[in-house]
Formats: C-alpha cells, sequence, structure tokens
C-alpha cells in the first residue's frame, strides 16, 4: 500500500510539474498532456486530458450586460446564465416583433437585434359605403397605405395607413355636390356653389310667378328635390 501510495503521489507531481512546464496556455484548443518522453521539447500528444478551458457562459451576475433594446416588453429581461452558443430569447411589446434572438458568445451577448413594427398582413375592417372592389395589397408594411376608394356618391377622407399592425381608421364619406340641378321654372341666374356639402343646402330661386316649396339638400353628392317643388301664384 505504501509504495502504490507513493507511486501515484510521484506521478501526480510529474503531472503537476509537466502541466507548469506547458506554457501555451487555455487558448483555442483545450489543455494537452506533454510527452514525458519529449517534455523539453514540449511536444503535446495526441491523447486529451479531462482539463479543458471552457468557454465563459453570459452571467448577469459576473458583468455580462444584456443589449439595450427599443420597445421590448416592459418586464422582458434575459436569465441570470445563459450557456456560449445559447441564446435568449426577445420579447417585443404590442405591434412590434422581434429580428432575433440574442446569441452568447463567450461571456458576451452578440446579433443586433431589434423589436420592428409589424406589419399589416390582414385587411382592414370592412368600411360603410367602400366599393364593392375595394382591398387591400397586404402585407403592408408599417407607415405604408393603402388607397381607399368609395362607391359612387361618397369619397374616402383619406388612405389607409398602416400603424403597427392594424390599420389606421378611415371612412368613406358623402361627397359634395358639385352642380346645380335643372329645375323648371327656377329664375335665369339661379346657381348653387361650386360646392356644397352633404346637408348643407342651396337656395333655390325661382322665376317670376312661382316661389319654391322647399331650399335643395345636399346628400351624397346628389341634391335632394322635392316633387312639388312649385306653385304658380297667378290666377288661373
Amino acid at each position: 500500500m505504501f509504495l502504490g501510495s507513493a507511486y501515484r503521489n510521484r506521478n501526480n507531481n510529474n503531472n503537476n510539474n509537466i502541466f507548469r512546464r506547458y506554457p501555451e496556455g487555455c487558448g483555442e484548443e483545450n489543455i494537452r498532456d506533454v510527452d514525458p518522453d519529449n517534455i523539453k521539447a514540449n511536444i503535446p500528444t495526441s491523447y486529451m486530458r479531462h482539463v479543458a478551458c471552457l468557454p465563459d457562459p453570459c452571467d448577469t451576475d459576473r458583468g455580462t450586460v444584456v443589449p439595450s433594446i427599443e420597445n421590448t416588453e416592459e418586464d422582458w429581461e434575459c436569465p441570470n446564465i445563459v450557456e456560449h452558443g445559447g441564446t435568449c430569447e426577445v420579447s417585443c411589446g404590442d405591434g412590434y416583433h422581434e429580428s432575433g434572438d440574442l446569441k452568447c458568445n463567450l461571456g458576451e451577448y452578440v446579433d443586433d437585434v431589434q423589436c420592428l413594427p409589424d406589419p399589416c398582413e390582414s385587411q382592414p375592417i370592412e368600411i360603410d359605403h367602400q366599393a364593392d372592389d375595394f382591398s387591400c395589397d397586404v402585407p403592408i408594411q408599417h407607415g405604408e397605405f393603402c388607397e381607399l376608394s368609395c362607391e359612387e356618391g361618397y369619397r374616402p377622407t383619406g388612405n389607409l395607413e398602416c400603424v403597427l399592425g392594424s390599420f389606421a381608421p378611415h371612412i368613406c364619406e358623402p361627397s359634395s355636390c358639385t352642380n346645380t340641378p335643372d329645375i323648371a321654372h327656377a329664375s335665369s341666374t339661379f346657381a348653387c356653389p361650386d360646392s356644397v356639402e352633404t346637408d348643407e343646402t342651396c337656395v333655390l330661386e325661382c322665376a317670376d310667378g312661382y316661389h319654391p316649396s322647399a331650399n335643395l339638400t345636399c346628400f351624397a353628392s346628389e341634391y335632394v328635390v322635392s316633387i312639388d317643388l312649385w306653385r304658380s301664384l297667378e290666377t288661373v
């Protein structure tokens, strides 16, 4: 027993000396023994020891900095420890999506990860009085527009802008009246304004001997006209 123990101790001391004399240290290669028969030449052998230089994990408790990313969820954070080659999953806020995940490389997070605005991938909610063939060419990127088209007599209040995955609301409103209706017995100088908005009126002027039963009201580019607009004041 004594001899065996002494032999092992001697071998351990020799191995320690070998490591102290092996100058390469930890680099890209794992630590290797040196050949005892060529110790002066310091030539690594082909067999591996059980000791190695391992890649550092990303450890926030030991100084690893998690990159600041705009538009993440309010309570998003990376785990305290992520092993080399592993990833930290990025969670973005509403209306945003991640361009990727943070990858741990030798104790540091790499990759330029962003929370990007969501595109509009679905058709907008149906709009009253939209044209029968109206549709958007989805997907549409955030900040881009879809041209709204309306049925006859209506006009869009604006085009639909994609904002963080949803279309900003617009409507089809009644168009203005831009013509003067042809009315029998109207004054020869009678004319409506160039543009009369829906629910606004054009004051009818009649020829001598006639009077208007009502004014003209614009609705969806057309004037609403009563059947009994005029009555003769002449005695028959």
